[in-house]
């Protein structure tokens, strides 16, 4: 059904915006009818749980199709496990039934806002762990000619924040997600975090469950981002930038405290947004209205602090931009989707 709806609270920013055509999908068979109104013939806008977008302006005139598609089933294998969800389930509801089921796979991604089908579009990760792993297949719906079609993992292009669904597949609207987690998986310490967190509090690896752990994640993750039912966020506005190794060996003439990481390229590395924001001295930044800023948590959360237009937040987002390019000869790149 056709209305205008106030976004508000359809996006983890809590930005005011009017969406004078909003449709809410909660079966595959409303997508095709929505696909025979040819709806899809222009330009719009697909929203999960809105825990990763920005909208500028105070109202859009695009249609908005939120997807609501519900449902899961569990396989048991020998092995592993596999479950089937659809769309529009809470991703962290997911994480918790794997966790309750005993498994470790999905536990370093616990408490991250959002739907299943924007985990496999962005390729979430947190805390040494990508979703791309233990995806299996992905089934959506071809805005081309009305189908639904599947594909492999390996179809899907995963990268670094990124996915084929960003790209050659922007016209498909994903409506499930089946996960495979195996049963023998062992637990991810790899992230200092973790392993700093056990130590100060005396846990030992043995000791340790799918259920813990999940604790010990989501109180990490609380310590260092704002959840957005306490202040508008959408956790990390800026992907890490890659650089050369040339260009790193540069910076660090100048800044040898400089954090990076590997990645599967050996001559790049991956570079602390977060450092290079927080460097620019923009942590804990408050606009002088006290509407906006930027975390005092961590240097990647923009924040709305109530009354904040999406205009104020995009400028806030350019002005850091502009100073790390300055400072660094580096320009961010928006892990945020920005929609004028």
């Amino acid at each position: 059904m056709l209305i205008i709806k106030n976004l508000k609270k359809y996006n983890t920013f809590g930005i005011n915006c009017i969406a004078n055509t909003f449709y809410e999908v909660k079966s595959v068979k409303y997508l095709r009818t929505l696909w025979n109104q040819r709806i899809f013939d222009s330009k719009y806008f697909i929203l999960g749980k809105g825990s990763n977008v920005l909208f500028v302006k105070d109202s859009i005139d695009i249609p908005i199709i939120k997807i609501n598609i519900k449902g899961f089933t569990k396989h048991v294998f020998q092995d592993f496990v596999d479950y089937s969800v659809c769309a529009g389930e809470d991703w962290d509801k997911l994480v918790e039934i794997t966790v309750k089921d005993n498994l470790w796979g999905l536990v370093n991604l616990s408490l991250i806002p959002g739907s299943v089908g924007a985990s496999v579009v962005q390729n979430i990760g947190a805390y040494g762990v990508e979703v791309e792993k233990y995806v299996q297949k992905v089934e959506y719906f071809d805005i081309k000619d009305g189908s639904i079609k599947t594909i492999t993992k390996e179809e899907c292009k995963f990268g670094y924040r990124d996915s084929i669904f960003k790209h050659k597949l922007k016209h498909a609207i994903i409506t499930k997600v089946v996960f495979r987690i195996p049963i023998t998986d062992n637990p991810n310490l790899e992230y200092i975090d973790i392993q700093n967190y056990l130590t100060t509090h005396n846990i030992h690896v043995s000791s340790l469950t799918p259920s813990l752990l999940r604790e010990i994640i989501i109180k990490i993750r609380k310590s260092k981002i704002p959840y957005p039912d306490e202040v508008g966020n959408a956790g990390s506005f800026f992907k890490n930038p890659i650089v050369s190794i040339d260009q790193l060996n540069y910076l660090k003439k100048n800044y040898p405290d400089i954090k990076y990481s590997a990645t599967q390229f050996l001559d790049k590395v991956k570079v602390s947004a977060g450092w290079l924001i927080e460097k620019c001295g923009w942590k804990g930044w408050i606009s002088e209205c006290k509407r906006y800023g930027v975390s005092s948590k961590h240097a990647l959360v923009l924040v709305n602090y109530g009354g904040a237009k999406g205009s104020d937040i995009f400028k806030l987002a350019q002005k850091i931009n502009q100073s790390i390019y300055n400072a660094f000869g580096i320009n961010l790149e928006n892990e945020v989707v920005i929609i004028f």
